[in-house]
């Protein structure tokens, strides 16, 4: 790789640790921008400057062709996630004057295929949140936890990142610090969740921390640091196993779920966006598809229109 696109290259990295991107997407940003800088080097590309449009396509359409490691092609989804990064680069290189024209202002993305996120019934979720042994801290702690991702719907990497004082009891709000893309927002918690962190937090967390330490982390592991994202996907899917639900569940499914039980509940889809932390209200929309399709199965059950054995007037 040439000198100049290298260090650029680190220099984008750095640009999206002070833009507050989150560990896991600088990682994934790494991997992606280092394959677009390894694509410049085989086209004999040595300086941001000779970045055409018509390179950009270029690029685009051997992502179209690529194979990935399985040797199947890349997914719609995988190409489109590859592009995003190329346009936050030159985003990165506008900004820190790098270029004074955005070559990839033009790239048409490809639109992501929209599938419906798994979500838990009302049943499920109760019966999950309910598998932790309370009588033991880490049983305590995974009650807690769990009732807080469905209260919230924050995502797995955002309640890895709470601290302590990021709960506010009394008013029934944790504060998200670190939402995607460096955004922060309030949520409200609930009385259940609430009670759950009462004692968690005076009672329990007390016993897994190590004395002196001075560990803030919210949730921690049973060695007294901070818990991290594996080990709740791990928790989860135990926990759903136990449970008997055949689904395959994870932190996000929460997320999914409580979006989904608070439209179906009759709360404003702008209300929900605002608790997701959805920058577009199209992210938001997607759980509108899931009430829809509840509301064709009743429309179908329930309308006299619908009901197959409805009689002749």
């Amino acid at each position: 790789m040439y000198l100049g696109l290298e260090i650029l290259g680190e220099a984008f990295l750095e640009w999206l640790k002070v833009k507050a991107f989150t560990p896991a997407t600088r990682k994934s940003y790494r991997i992606y921008v280092n394959k677009f800088l390894k694509y410049l080097e085989s086209e004999n590309i040595e300086s941001v400057e000779a970045i055409s449009p018509a390179i950009l396509y270029q690029y685009q359409t051997q992502l179209y062709y690529a194979n990935s490691k399985y040797g199947k092609p890349l997914s719609v989804l995988t190409q489109h996630n590859a592009l995003v990064v190329v346009k936050t680069f030159f985003e990165f290189l506008l900004e820190t004057d790098k270029i004074q024209m955005d070559p990839s202002s033009a790239l048409a993305l490809p639109k992501k295929p929209q599938s419906l996120p798994d979500t838990m019934t009302p049943e499920e979720i109760e019966c999950l949140i309910e598998r932790p042994d309370c009588t033991n801290a880490i049983g305590f702690r995974n009650r807690a936890i769990m009732e807080v991702l469905y209260a919230t719907g924050m995502r797995n990497s955002e309640l890895c990142s709470l601290e302590v004082y990021d709960v506010n009891l009394a008013s029934e709000e944790i504060r998200i610090r670190f939402g995607k893309g460096g955004k922060e927002r309030i949520v409200p918690i609930g009385e259940m969740a609430r009670e759950y962190l009462s004692e968690y937090l005076t009672a329990v967390r007390p016993k897994l921390i190590k004395t002196g330490t001075g560990e803030q982390t919210l949730f921690v592991s049973k060695s007294g640091k901070k818990i991290n994202a594996t080990d709740l996907v791990m928790m989860v899917r135990k926990y759903a196993k136990e449970a008997g639900i055949e689904k395959r569940i994870t932190p996000h499914t929460f997320r999914h779920t409580c979006a989904t039980h608070m439209l179906q509940g009759g709360a404003d889809i702008r209300y929900i966006q605002t608790l997701l932390g959805h920058e577009s209200i199209t992210s938001t929309q997607l759980y509108t598809h899931v009430e829809i399709t509840d509301l064709k199965e009743i429309h179908k059950k329930y309308h006299p229109r619908e009901r197959k054995d409805h009689a002749d007037n």
